[in-house]
């Protein structure tokens, strides 16, 4: 367990923290409740659910004509390219953060020069995460 916090800020900021992360499980739970009452009145109105079996066949004939245009050399070709560039793609980006968060330790700047010139600034995301 962490040391326990005297600073007053530290305090302050911590009780947003906990009251933010409170107000938005209650509103995504609250959220979860409203989504299933919507979706039981879609199941409950006939006209819907004829729709929606009707949408799902046609999406399964797609899905079935998708495969076959996919089966073919170049297609499968592409998707391969496709995915070794969304893997190359993850690991740039990886690396990019890495090494932005250097630069700024380094340089003690939060901006950096792109190849044109032009500034862009280095931000970070923070999220809460449960301990496992």
């Amino acid at each position: 367990m962490p040391d326990i916090i005297t600073n007053p800020t530290l305090l302050n900021l911590q009780s947003l923290i906990r009251n933010t992360e409170a107000r938005l499980n209650e509103l995504q739970k609250t959220n979860q409740t409203l989504k299933e009452m919507v979706d039981a009145l879609l199941e409950n109105d006939p006209s819907y659910v004829e729709l929606d079996k009707q949408s799902k066949k046609a999406q399964k004939e797609k899905s079935v004509a998708k495969q076959q245009i996919l089966k073919t050399p170049s297609a499968k070709e592409t998707v391969e390219k496709i995915k070794d560039n969304q893997f190359q793609i993850k690991d740039l980006k990886v690396a990019l953060s890495d090494y932005l968060a250097q630069y700024v330790i380094e340089s003690g700047s939060r901006q950096v020069e792109d190849s044109n010139g032009q500034l862009l600034d280095i931000i970070y995301t923070a999220k809460l995460v449960k301990r496992k």
